[in-house]
């Protein structure tokens, strides 16, 4: 199994420092699904035999309490399952906390894959929202406790264009879960006609108590920072930061950096339909996604930087735009991606000549750079390692650097052809062959470094002309 793991501060991390400061969280829009209640569940075990829908059914069950303590009743708890390539979600369950702020769901979908797909989120008035990115199960069952403040704070603010023009209907919100959008009435809210916003519900703590930010730009720039994200039909999916509860942050959206190009499947000749399409910012760290049309096209709307872009197909292994740059009101065309056979190379970790088995509650990974995944930015492919201490994995025709991800010493330098299989095994602690991408690393370390000093001298204008 290929998976892309994003080391740096890239979309997940994102989500993951928000959950730890608020454990709160949003979703996506309005979902179809109908909501599930909790139902009550008998015996302490449940069978996870392989179902023929490819979903396991588990047990999630758990408790509210606020910040003394106290359980918090009738608090509205949902289960959000992704989907699609973490494109869209699902609501999983609905219910409400009992007096003693537990609640329970009982036959819960899940595809138990490696990056998980199950978050939870419980809300109610009055008090900050709280969310979790679920753990696996522990024999068919995940139990949770969720802290919500019977003191929210609030972020509010002000968000324009790069005119000073007031913006309606942009969606402002905290993306807690994988999927990157607005969860109606949790951690979110839309600008009125006079651009103003208001988050109403989340966990108050201390920091600066206001601050002006342009979305794309570092977020780390001045203290620790926090992220929230903006969403508007005219503009590239947006971030900007926050450093206190409640603060004021007023936004700047500029007019969006478009790549558009073409998925080619180099096999079949085919432009590659319905495959979903990742893009990786390597200044400033945006992530995005769409999925192409029946032509293979996509298109994508970001802000500006320069990005790394590929694709995910089954069997096939992209040859990934590197490094491309696009700015502010452009569009780039021509980033077509081509995606290849690829070869396959298979192996063994060893630790002192013996196959080096992985901790049962510890996995481990070994990831790529190559021409799948440039190594001017912070993304590689990964495949899991073996109990028994061996791996799989496919990667792009070229040169490619494989790795421990626990352990970037014990890694090697390799050439692969396409429809190539070949051996390679890993010794821990040695690194094998002579480097080939330190090009690409001077890169990425260029481009991130000229993007930092960019940023900080237009926030410094953005403040100077606030004051």
């Amino acid at each position: 199994m290929i998976r892309t793991h994003i080391l740096g501060v890239l979309l997940f991390s994102m989500l993951v420092l928000a959950c730890f400061v608020f454990r709160g969280a949003s979703g996506a829009e309005d979902n179809e699904s109908s909501a599930v209640s909790a139902e009550a569940i008998s015996g302490e075990q449940v069978a996870l035999d392989d179902p023929p829908d490819g979903l396991h059914r588990i047990v999630v069950r758990g408790r509210c309490y606020d910040d003394l303590a106290r359980p918090v009743e009738n608090a509205r708890v949902l289960i959000l399952r992704d989907t699609n390539g973490y494109l869209e979600r699902v609501i999983e369950g609905e219910t409400r906390t009992d007096s003693d702020g537990n609640f329970e769901f009982a036959q819960v979908k899940t595809t138990l894959n490696e990056q998980g797909d199950l978050s939870i989120v419980a809300a109610k008035a009055g008090f900050s929202s709280s969310m979790a990115l679920l753990k696996k199960p522990m024999d068919g069952i995940i139990e949770e406790e969720l802290t919500m403040s019977a003191d929210p704070g609030t972020l509010s603010g002000l968000v324009t264009d790069s005119h000073g023009r007031p913006l309606s209907g942009v969606a402002v919100y905290l993306s807690c879960s994988r999927v990157d959008a607005p969860f109606e009435g949790i951690l979110s809210a839309v600008t009125d006609e006079d651009g103003r916003y208001e988050i109403n519900d989340l966990k108050r703590f201390a920091g600066n108590s206001r601050a002006n930010s342009i979305a794309g730009l570092s977020g780390w720039l001045s203290g620790v920072r926090t992220y929230f994200r903006l969403r508007h039909p005219d503009f590239g999916l947006s971030s900007a930061t926050f450093s206190a509860i409640p603060q004021d942050v007023n936004v700047t959206l500029y007019p969006p950096a478009i790549v558009e190009g073409q998925v080619l499947d180099d096999v079949t000749k085919q432009p590659a339909a319905d495959v979903v399409v990742s893009a990786q910012g390597i200044g400033r760290h945006g992530w995005y996604q769409t999925r192409t049309d029946s032509d293979g096209r996509y298109r994508l709307k970001m802000v500006h930087d320069h990005y790394n872009i590929w694709a995910g197909m089954d069997d096939r292994v992209p040859i990934a735009v590197k490094a491309i740059e696009v700015r502010r009101g452009e569009t780039v065309t021509g980033a077509d991606i081509r995606m290849m056979r690829g070869g396959i190379v298979t192996g063994r970790i060893l630790d002192n000549g013996r196959p080096f088995r992985p901790r049962d509650d510890m996995a481990q990974y070994v990831g790529n750079y190559g021409p799948a995944r440039p190594r001017t930015g912070a993304a590689v492919s990964s495949t899991r390692v073996e109990p028994d201490g061996t791996f799989r994995l496919r990667v792009a025709p070229g040169e490619n650097f494989l790795y421990v991800m626990s352990n970037a010493r014990t890694s090697a330098y390799v050439t692969v052809q396409d429809g190539e299989e070949l051996h390679l095994d890993l010794t821990t602690g040695h690194s094998q062959g002579m480097p080939t991408d330190e090009a690409d690393k001077s890169l990425g370390q260029r481009i991130f470094r000229e993007a930092m000093e960019e940023d900080a001298r237009e926030r410094m204008r953005e403040e100077n002309f606030n004051r």
